[in-house]
């Protein structure tokens, strides 16, 4: 009113924007639910959902969007952590499967070097020879030992077929040679996947499931697994002992 301001109008503003945009109310932190995300319903296919009770009870369900039975059918997460190790613990492979496997890899990677290193020298080979036919083929046109017509025809039929062998080059040089330290992770994981999975968090569990398997059905508390390849194999063996001979 009757006094000088302390601020200037421009300076009150400016406060009054910032205090607004720091008081804003907090939207409320997203629960993430561990196994959401891995499990369908066995019933109808529908996803299934989580929720919690009680303020700390974790129930999961079917989303029941075409009126299934299992809408009703209510699992603890406790449960389906039980469940999940039962499941992981299936792929297993003994010790001394897992050295002639790796032994098998070792044996294989090899012959795929081999394989693609002598493809590589035959295509540079005979890139070189094209190379040096177009050379010839040029000095000939300069000489007038061919005309114009058959130096085009020719030149670029064998400058197609040096496009064909770069790209045939490219894919060999593009070969992936990590299957070998892939398929020994995968081996070693397979071998210690019980273990990582009852040390770990939910959500470290379930980025681990995340790895394993493709899906996981449930029906009731029943879950029905759909492993990844190639640890579905790896389960079977644990299944049936003597599959696979």
């Amino acid at each position: 009113g009757k006094y000088p301001p302390l601020v200037s109008k421009e300076l009150f503003d400016i406060v009054q924007e910032v205090s607004k945009r720091y008081n804003k109310p907090q939207k409320a932190v997203k629960k993430k639910f561990a196994y959401r995300g891995l499990l369908t319903c066995a019933k109808c296919g529908c996803a299934i959902t989580a929720e919690i009770h009680k303020g700390k009870y974790v129930y999961y369900h079917c989303t029941g969007f075409k009126e299934c039975e299992n809408k009703k059918n209510y699992v603890r997460e406790e449960v389906l952590d039980d469940k999940f190790a039962e499941i992981v613990r299936n792929i297993y492979i003994p010790e001394k499967l897992l050295e002639l496997v790796k032994e098998s890899l070792l044996e294989s990677h090899k012959e795929e070097l081999e394989y693609h290193q002598n493809k590589t020298q035959t295509l540079k080979n005979q890139k070189k020879k094209l190379k040096e036919r177009l050379h010839k083929l040029y000095i000939d046109k300069l000489d007038g030992k061919i005309n114009e017509d058959m130096y085009d025809e020719l030149s670029w039929q064998w400058e197609k077929e040096i496009e064909d062998i770069n790209e045939a080059l490219e894919r060999h040089e593009r070969a992936d040679f990590n299957y070998l330290s892939r398929g020994i992770y995968i081996l070693e994981l397979a071998n210690k996947a019980y273990s990582l999975y009852k040390k770990r968090n939910r959500l470290e569990r379930a980025k681990l499931l995340n790895i394993l398997l493709s899906n996981c059905l449930l029906d009731g508390e029943n879950l029905y697994p759909v492993y990844r390849k190639p640890f579905d194999l790896l389960a079977k063996q644990a299944t049936y002992p003597n599959w696979g001979g």
